[in-house]
């Protein structure tokens, strides 16, 4: 690469930057110094391409500009005071003499307004660059007492008068006004420069370069981490790499953890050092005491942290002169007329910037000031016209201002000022622009502390030891290795752990910010409670989109758990306060179901609650309680006073048989104070009771005998034993998910066609609730109105219960369930108004499936059926909310069902004669399972099977409607979604038929109105838009939309299909305003986070690369890139998303991030267009032959 003077950045250039370093730090070793002088020349390198590239962007003809007048700087440089010294005598030669080869100076020059000016150039010598005098264009700063010599930087140049903005000669870019003031300049500059650099020997980043300081500290803490371990089994041990600490971990300690428990483990362990550099690796400098604040320390630890700033800091400044000496330096020409400001200032002073270094600099409001004359009016007015002595109200601005240019406007998306505003409003949600959250301080517990709590401080002081130590506490000893503090309560079940965990939290909830409370017992349940406590610290609108979308809302916690800031308003702050929160994982059952959950590194506090002994970082194992506090946690059930005689005996003799278990005593406690009896005469019922067989008569299951469950369950059979109405509710509970019942499915209206299980459950419900609160089977939540019960109370309820019990109490569940559930009939069904009902019942459905394989089929019955029919609807829902791989299972086993029952029917059929269940519904049913598993396929790319299950439902469609010669909405849809199916194997004219014949299907329906054909006319859109009939598309896809406004007004929220229409026009037309549209409308009726959501954002991001606003489209492509990363079904979406990143990562100038984002595009792209060999064309044979059409043509056609 040649300078402007036609030099050659080669050799000489790199040895010239080479002695520069040399010379500064003899003593370096040798590696560093050939880092820092390669880094001075890629710098040089990069400022002298970007101003090469600004010339050509504005037509400048490189060869003439060789032949401009050649202005040389010799011996006529004025001399001043030294500003940039090295250390050497008087009479030593310059390192730089013997080299001399012409450096680029160009010349400044008045930048317009409206585009960047070429910089006219004069030459240098290199050896008068840095030579031991003083420049008078230069700006000097100090940035560290320690630095051998100022730090000299360039004037910002002098704005025209009267403007906004400024070209700065380094970047090419205009700035505003604002950044020509001394602290904007020096720390603009520093970020053009990126002064920072790894000096560790070895870095896998070696050539990687740092603008701020904050980055490149945090890169070299990473060079210093340790890992510790802990363990009992031997001292503590350090280790410098992770791989280290996995080879002990698995050599000394592999039984104590699992395999994917190891890197946890490792990022638990870790351990940043307190010092990076004990000297300075380039000077060997060290801090003297004087040079250390509050170097009288208690600690050695503080002490070496301090010593080690300091050094950072000295550090920073000796990378920052090194990286000054790669700027082409300016010369300070005076560019206006003597006296073209008539303001009294001086054109320079001296400011301080922000780490307090003196800066010189040319006056920033200099620029900004108009010509006034004497008595201060304004000499710039309007001009007005002969005879008006001011302008007409009517007039226009050419009339009035036409003396002032008009800039062209080009529109938003293309103002530099708009596009933070632009990227909030598309990343963010679009309900919540009012939410700034969090709502604090927060309090979302679902459990209540049992009032008879008791016992149990050797616990509740651990976990205060461990988890409410102060956050600024200047002791190390008792900080953790890494955040969250952790602690994990765990023992058999009826331990108690949940109360303790609720007394806990309720104790210490002044000293948290923030308590929440999750039931970890699945994912399901954690991911619906994430959304639930998102909601109610503000994070996320409830009546938003984005509220439904678990996945982002999971995010949405997650980040501000690592992040927590009091006030998210206040982005840029520099200090922001951040929250202490608590929160508690409840029944924990299998660990690793934490994994996608966990607050990493987040400064907070984890509290876990478990029957199982995983190897957390901290634990307790909880006992049962001592004979005395069993004794005494019994008087305190039952509200008595423990004294010494008969009663004291006998509560002794009843804690003893119940092995000191905390639920058993809570239940027999219940049990006596129910009953107003007295320990004495308890205890003989007790014992005539335990003596006799029938007592023992139900099964325990293996995995629950163990002697802590089997003292419950003896605990909860005796509760069990002579229950009155709440015993049937006792025993649906039992067949429910154990947390959140709501009480609605009890207290509905009795109906005639109820069964008389449920029409029992419901009539004495109130009464059964109570008498299971009394005797502790069962605990509620009134705020929420729901029930929740223990699993062993379950487990025993079920015990108690013969195969004939167990199928009508699970259809009377079914029934419940179904009473409230909002089932969809196949009709165009894409609304999400049912999607809140559905989600409080969903974990009970969930539940009841993995009850029902326990279920004994009944021979003579089709009550089975009701089972199925909310299995097929509870499907769909998964799938509408884009779980369609989950929807699979459900499919699976209705299909079974109905198959089963069929069959039945086909062979016997006098048992329909009592019976609701007919051929027609059966088939009804089997047809809708059809429908629904294609539609699955189309939705996870899968060509073949969406094919199949889709061309099954239109023949049984049209087989039905040439028999009964009815009109059936559902021959309709069943040609749109085979159409669909077509168009997924990229045959668009066949979808083009079925389109068309689906519309034609429907236009015959009694009730037809315009919007019934709203899916299959976008689909026909895209039909014609994929054969090249653009014309025929337009008209289609316009005419759909406003049907659609006609109806829904234009902002229609009714579904997603209006934001369908508004994709495909964008698509058809290369609209920019019809794909954001479509991006906002799709924001708010599926979400942030839905993955057609993402596509629009994808789609909206090529047009801002198209526009030049790199940035932006880095933002939405990396927001799309999320989304679509919840689900290996969006692989080609994502790697389109991919191609995308390159695009705007190579205009943006990081060659490598672009190379390597491309490269991985194409291991994809092979391996999707191998799936299809043989269809379509040829598979290329690199990156760089990679075209748009390539990726888009594995796109599946609604995503285009």
């Amino acid at each position: 690469m040649k300078d402007e003077d036609g030099n050659e950045l080669n050799e000489s250039f790199a040895g010239f930057a080479r002695q520069i370093v040399d010379h500064c730090y003899p003593d370096a070793p040798e590696f560093l110094r050939a880092k820092l002088s390669n880094g001075i020349v890629i710098r040089r390198k990069r400022f002298l391409y970007r101003e090469h590239h600004q010339k050509k962007l504005f037509g400048v003809d490189t060869l003439r500009e060789d032949m401009r007048q050649d202005l040389k700087y010799g011996t006529e440089i004025e001399e001043t005071d030294i500003t940039v010294r090295a250390s050497k005598a008087a009479n030593e030669l310059s390192p730089v003499e013997t080299l001399a080869p012409k450096l680029l100076r160009p010349k400044e020059t008045n930048p317009s307004h409206t585009s960047a000016s070429a910089l006219q150039n004069q030459s240098l010598l290199i050896d008068t660059v840095l030579e031991d005098t003083k420049s008078n264009q230069t700006t000097a700063f100090t940035a560290t007492p320690s630095s051998s010599a100022p730090i000299e930087l360039p004037r910002p140049p002098k704005p025209v008068p009267g403007s906004k903005e400024f070209e700065c000669p380094y970047c090419c870019l205009m700035l505003p006004i604002k950044e020509s003031r001394a602290s904007h300049w020096r720390r603009h500059v520093l970020e053009d420069l990126e002064p920072y650099t790894c000096l560790f020997e070895g870095c896998p980043d070696d050539v990687r370069l740092f603008e701020d300081k904050a980055t490149w500290i945090a890169h070299l803490q990473g060079h210093q981490t340790r890992w510790r371990c802990t363990s009992k089994a031997h001292s503590t041990t350090l280790f410098t790499s992770q791989e280290e600490y996995f080879g002990h971990m698995r050599g000394q300690h592999a039984k104590s953890f699992t395999e994917s428990q190891l890197p946890l483990l490792a990022d638990r362990s870790r351990v940043p050092t307190t010092m990076i550099f004990p000297q300075c690796p380039l000077c060997s400098y060290i801090p003297t005491e004087s040079d250390i604040r509050d170097s009288n320390s208690s600690t050695q630890t503080k002490k070496d942290r301090l010593i080690s700033d300091r050094i950072i800091k000295h550090l920073a400044a000796h990378l920052e002169s090194l990286a000054v000496k790669a700027l082409p330096w300016q010369d300070e020409v005076e560019e206006y007329p003597e006296g073209h400001s008539q303001t009294d200032k001086a054109d320079d002073f001296t400011v301080k910037s922000e780490n307090g270094s003196r800066v010189l600099s040319s006056d920033d409001a200099t620029g900004l000031q108009f010509s006034e004359d004497t008595d201060g009016s304004t000499l710039l007015e309007p001009p007005t016209r002969s005879g008006d002595a001011t302008p007409l109200l009517g007039s226009s601005y050419e009339e009035d201002w036409s003396f002032i240019e008009r800039q062209p406007y080009f529109g938003h998306d293309r103002d530099e000022t708009l596009q933070p505003l632009l990227q909030r409003l598309f990343l963010e949600d679009s309900t919540t622009n009012a939410f700034s959250g969090p709502l604090l301080p927060a309090y979302q517990v679902r459990v209540t502390p049992d009032r008879n709590f008791y016992g149990r401080d050797y616990a509740l002081n651990a976990m205060e030891k461990a988890l409410c130590i102060d956050i600024d506490d200047g002791s190390t000893d008792n900080k953790p290795v890494s955040w969250p503090r952790c602690y994990a309560l765990y023992g058999p079940g009826g331990m108690g752990k949940t109360q303790i965990a609720a007394n806990f939290v309720s104790k210490h909830k002044n000293e948290f910010d923030a308590v929440l409370w999750v039931q970890a017992e699945d994912v399901g349940k954690i991911a619906q409670d994430y959304k639930d406590l998102a909601i109610g610290l503000g994070l996320v609108e409830a009546d938003s989109r984005n509220a439904m979308d678990l996945d982002y809302t999971k995010d949405v916690l997650k980040r501000w758990l690592v992040n927590p800031r009091k006030d998210r308003s206040r982005e840029g702050e520099k200090n922001p306060e951040m929250a202490s929160w608590l929160l508690v994982f409840d029944g924990v059952e299998d660990g690793d179901v934490l994994n996608g959950f966990w607050p990493y590194n987040g400064p907070g506090s984890v509290l876990i609650t478990s029957r199982n002994p995983y190897s957390w970082s901290a634990s307790l194992e909880l006992k049962p309680f001592s004979l005395s506090e069993a004794t005494n946690y019994l008087f305190r059930v039952t509200g008595q006073e423990p004294t010494p005689g008969p009663e004291m005996a006998a509560a002794t003799t009843i804690a003893n048989r119940l092995g000191g278990l905390p639920l058993a005593l809570s239940q027999m406690g219940s049990i006596v104070a129910s009953k107003d009896i007295s320990f004495t005469d308890f205890l003989y019922s007790f014992e005539e009771r335990e003596g006799s067989q029938a007592f023992f008569d139900w099964q325990t299951p293996d995995k629950l005998r163990s002697p802590s469950n089997y003292q419950s369950n003896v605990a909860s059979v005796w509760a069990f034993d002579r229950l009155g109405k709440g015993s049937t509710l006792i025993n649906i509970v039992s067949m429910l998910d154990p947390d959140s019942i709501p009480e609605s499915i009890f207290n509905s209206p009795v109906e005639e066609d109820d069964s008389a299980l449920v029409q029992f459950v419901k009539t004495n419900y109130v009464a059964a609730r109570t008498e299971l609160l009394a005797r502790s089977l069962i605990t509620g939540n009134k705020g929420k109105r729901t029930l929740s019960v223990h699993r062993l109370v379950q487990d025993v309820a079920r015990t108690r219960l013969r195969q004939s019990e167990m199928r009508s109490h699970f259809l009377a569940c079914v029934e419940l369930i179904n009473d409230r559930w909002t089932f969809q009939e196949l009709t165009w069904r894409h609304g999400i108004a049912r999607w809140e009902t559905c989600e409080e019942l969903f974990p009970h459905v969930q539940r009841l499936k993995t009850m029902y394989p326990s279920i004994t089929p009944s021979p003579d019955s089709f009550d089975d059926y009701e089972f199925a029919r909310l299995l097929i609807d509870s499907g769909w829902y998964q799938h509408e909310r884009g779980q369609s791989l989950d929807a699979v299972y459900s499919n699976n086993m209705a299909q079974s069902i109905c198959e089963s029952l069929k069959l039945r029917l086909l062979e016997h059929p006098e048992l329909a004669q009592n019976s609701s269940v007919t051929l027609s519904k059966l088939n009804y049913s089997l047809l809708e399972i059809a429908h629904n598993r294609g539609c699955i396929a189309l939705e996870i790319n899968e060509p073949s099977d969406a094919l199949q299950y889709l061309t099954m439902f239109n023949l049984e469609m049209v087989k039905e409607s040439l028999k009964n010669n009815t009109e059936d909405m559902r021959l309709a849809i069943s040609w749109n979604e085979l159409g669909n199916a077509h168009m997924l194997n990229r045959d668009w004219k066949k979808g083009e038929d079925c389109f068309l014949k689906s519309i034609e299907e429907m236009r015959r329906y009694r009730k037809f109105s315009e919007t019934m054909i709203s899916l299959p006319l976008a689909n026909l859109g895209l039909a014609y838009w994929l054969q090249g009939n653009n014309e025929l598309a337009s008209s289609t896809l316009k005419k759909g939309l406003q049907d659609r406004e006609d109806e829904f007004g234009k902002e229609d929220r009714v579904s997603f299909i209006t934001g369908r229409f508004l994709h495909a026009l964008g698509n058809v037309e290369s609209s920019l305003d019809y794909h954001r549209r479509a991006l906002m409308h799709y924001k708010l009726t599926l979400g942030n986070r839905h993955h057609r959501t993402a596509d629009v954002f994808v789609k909206v991001a090529e047009h801002h690369i198209k526009l030049g606003n790199y940035d932006m489209a880095l933002a939405l492509l990396n927001h799309a890139l999320g989304a679509f990363s919840i689900s290996h079904t969006y692989i080609p979406e994502k790697m389109r998303a991919c191609w995308m990143r390159s695009k705007a990562l190579s205009a943006l100038g990081k060659t490598r991030e672009a190379e390597s984002e491309l490269a991985n595009c194409y291991q994809v792209y092979v391996r999707l267009r191998s799936k299809r060999e043989g269809d379509g064309p040829k598979i290329k044979n690199g990156p760089s032959e990679l075209e748009d059409e390539d990726i888009d043509d594995l796109i599946v056609f609604w995503s285009k």
